[in-house]
């Protein structure tokens, strides 16, 4: 079977990884790069079962247990580190920590190092994009001039190209709506999120913080601090809805927002004040209708396919995204319900 993904960011690379695996005919088509984007740039938490509860449950916990056995086939190149997950708050209560900032206290353990981890967003991605060509998958370079049906399959315009296959999948994040091609799709809204890496001479304890504040003290209410193995520090905050500029690398921060999020991280955190290094950056997440992703067959558009939506849980679903979708183009028995995903749902539009 001929496929084409379009977006190499997590959610494409685990598409075009499981297709390829398969021994499907695979072309990645990217704008810019390999996890160019949000997959890039995103903390890299993952969680057993903080989505228990919603119809996203099953691929949350599918996907986790996944990116163990991807971690156990990279021999760890991909920065995978089971941590402890603890929520902190400076408005008092809870127990006091040498480590923490002054006011700042342990409120709940949130996840163990069996239930919580860390990965490394980007070398995840750009190892599946490897792994997926080398397995016999294309990785191609450009901005898409057109998709059209044609037949039984869909023609695509490269760079003076044009490339044919059976299947398209969709996997473009905010930037789904976008897209060159004259389908009305269910609406893909974008999220901004803003984070600041930081680069330590020593990993941190495998531990990360949720952190509430006083934004009339801190200048914002919450802070995530994700400390990885190869001692950075991604801390992340400050999110707001936003509109997709037309490229991917367009995206930027806020004006003071690295600032504001450099004051409170290392308030809550005083050992991020001997970073060596500090990089500003924002991301878009994309966030469907109801919050839930899409993946699946558009509907009425026979081979074209969706796989997107998943808000702040990328980078911890995008392995079993990418094993479901195989499963469902090569006519699989997937290993959960997919009917909660299916972009032809009432509730994913508007």
């Amino acid at each position: 079977m001929k496929v084409l993904v379009l977006g190499a960011g997590v959610i494409g690379a685990a598409t075009a990884f499981f297709l390829a695996r398969r021994g499907a005919a695979v072309a990645i088509v990217e704008r810019a790069a390999p996890a160019c984007a949000a997959s890039g740039k995103a903390g890299g938490f993952l969680a057993l079962d903080w989505c228990d509860g919603l119809p996203r449950a099953p691929l949350s916990r599918r996907s986790f247990g996944l990116h163990g056995e991807l971690a156990r086939d990279a021999a760890d190149a991909l920065g995978h580190r089971p941590v402890e997950t603890w929520l902190v708050t400076a408005s008092g209560g809870g127990e006091p920590a040498a480590w923490l900032g002054p006011g700042f206290h342990l409120v709940e353990r949130l996840g163990e190092p069996t239930t919580t981890a860390l990965v490394d967003p980007a070398r995840l991605t750009c190892w599946l994009v490897e792994r997926a060509v080398g397995a016999g998958a294309r990785l191609l370079t450009g901005t898409p001039e057109g998709l059209e049906p044609e037949g039984r399959g869909w023609r695509l315009r490269l760079a003076g190209t044009t490339l044919r296959a059976e299947a398209v999948v969709l996997a473009l994040g905010p930037w789904t709506n976008l897209a060159r091609i004259r389908v009305k799709l269910p609406p893909v809204f974008a999220l901004l999120g803003h984070s600041l890496r930081f680069e330590l001479a020593e990993p941190l304890p495998p531990r990360v913080l949720f952190a509430r504040l006083d934004p009339v003290r801190h200048g914002l209410d919450e802070l995530e601090i994700y400390p990885r193995a190869d001692g950075s520090v991604v801390v992340a905050g400050l999110s707001r809805p936003a509109r997709p500029p037309a490229e991917p690398t367009a995206v930027g921060p806020d004006p003071g927002a690295a600032e504001r999020l450099l004051a409170a991280a290392r308030a809550v955190l005083p050992a991020l004040s001997h970073a060596r290094r500090v990089e500003p950056r924002a991301c878009l997440r994309p966030v469907s209708a109801d919050g839930t992703p899409l993946l699946g067959p558009v509907p009425g558009r026979p081979g074209l396919w969706l796989a997107t939506g998943h808000g702040p849980w990328g980078i911890l679903e995008g392995p079993a995204s990418g094993e479901l979708l195989a499963d469902l183009l090569l006519g699989a028995t997937p290993k959960f319900d997919p009917r909660p995903f299916d972009p032809a749902r009432p509730t994913a539009r508007p």
